[in-house]
């Protein structure tokens, strides 16, 4: 008797159809990224922004904990101003750390807002000197902005803690809708393999341009309160309530006076300020989501096309 002759092609419909189908797949999945806008941004993840975490130091690998010190500001003003950040890193794991540094992340909580070329940080040095970080190419796009702290890195022994101060500035151009900044850090040393305690804080965004008029009754005019009373010494009260107006301004830049008393040597190194890398912006070019609609619809047709010459055979 003769047995049936089964072509190749018809054995080789499963491994076609599965091929087919692992295409479509492909191009599904880089269209879709692409789509979300163009970086791999879009799935970022950072554990850092669930909250403070506190780590016990006896877990195996645990990298140094962090922490923001207690003169962390409470707000930032959005106009070019140097305001200190400084962070501390402690070790009682029993043995030394090397390379021990923090890491310093901004985030937007509406995560569309805060771009990579509004922050600039400075970190000081030993010798009252600072010295511009760029940023780390990252998540950008997703309103997080993370800074290169790679040249910080120092020993730290057991039961001992390092100090590490910076200063952080926001861009007058950063949009106007930014109302919160949340600040993230943890620690990171040589030979580590498990996160350790981190911090978070949340600043308020101050926009100069939404508090300029509130300032000026207080610079001579006298529309409010002083024309109410007697006529005589309202010049000097309004002198007088002139000055607190500034008081805010020195106390959201830290504790040292010495930021904005070396706000000339900013000045001075704003060429080094311009090697601060842009990591990417946040909006989704037309370019880029015409080549994810191709990719998407050449996926579907690829999947439709290996379908009907399954039903067909």
């Amino acid at each position: 008797m003769r047995m049936p002759v089964i072509s190749g092609f018809a054995k080789n419909i499963p491994a076609r159809r599965t091929l087919a189908t692992a295409a479509a797949t492909v191009v599904l999945g880089v269209a879709l990224p692409v789509l979300s806008g163009g970086t791999p941004a879009w799935a970022c993840g950072d554990p850092r922004l669930d909250g403070a975490k506190d780590v016990p130091w006896s877990t195996p690998g645990v990298n140094p904990a962090s922490k923001f010190l207690r003169n962390m500001p409470s707000s930032i003003s959005a106009d070019g101003k140097w305001h200190e950040i400084a962070i501390e890193l402690r070790n009682q794991t029993g043995h030394g750390y090397d390379n021990a540094r923090p890491t310093l992340g901004f985030a937007d909580p509406k995560h569309d807002l805060l771009r990579g070329k509004d922050i600039q940080v400075q970190a000081w040095q030993g010798d009252d000197s600072r010295r511009s970080l760029p940023l780390l190419p990252g998540c950008a796009s997703l309103g997080e902005v993370e800074i290169d702290t790679s040249s910080l890195g120092q020993h730290i022994d057991n039961n001992g803690a390092a100090l590490y101060r910076f200063l952080v500035k926001l861009s007058p151009n950063s949009s106007a809708s930014l109302s919160q900044l949340v600040v993230v850090t943890d620690g990171l040393a040589d030979h580590t393999t498990t996160g350790g305690s981190s911090d978070l804080a949340t600043l308020q965004v101050e926009h100069p341009d939404a508090t300029d008029p509130s300032p000026a009754p207080g610079s001579g005019t006298g529309t409010g309160k002083p024309t109410t009373k007697p006529s005589g010494k309202p010049t000097a009260k309004p002198t007088e309530s002139a000055t607190p107006t500034a008081a805010p301004v020195a106390a959201t830049s830290a504790a040292p006076s010495s930021a904005p008393t070396a706000e000339p040597s900013g000045t001075a190194t704003t060429p080094g300020t311009e090697r601060l890398a842009y990591t990417g912006g946040g909006d989704t070019s037309w370019t880029l989501v015409a080549a994810g609609s191709a990719l998407l619809a050449s996926g579907a047709a690829a999947l439709a096309f290996a379908r009907r010459r399954a039903a067909r055979r």
